[in-house]
């Protein structure tokens, strides 16, 4: 089992790059999902906008 482990790890290894530091796009709805999921991990919870809020903001527009 451990020699089945260490040729495992020789292939990550000689594969291995360092990472490079860039931003991916994601979906806003994944992106949300994943904000929402991050902070219930961490005991957080999101108020939801009323109707009437959602409304306000939808027809916001810039100079007004």
């Amino acid at each position: 089992m451990r020699r089945r482990w260490r040729c495992g790890f020789d292939v990550v290894f000689r594969a291995w790059q360092p990472a490079t530091k860039t931003v991916y796009r994601v979906p806003d709805e994944l992106d949300k999902r994943v904000a929402k999921l991050k902070l219930e991990s961490m005991g957080i919870k999101i108020d939801r906008l009323t109707p009437e809020q959602e409304e306000y903001l939808a027809g916001w527009s810039e100079g007004t």
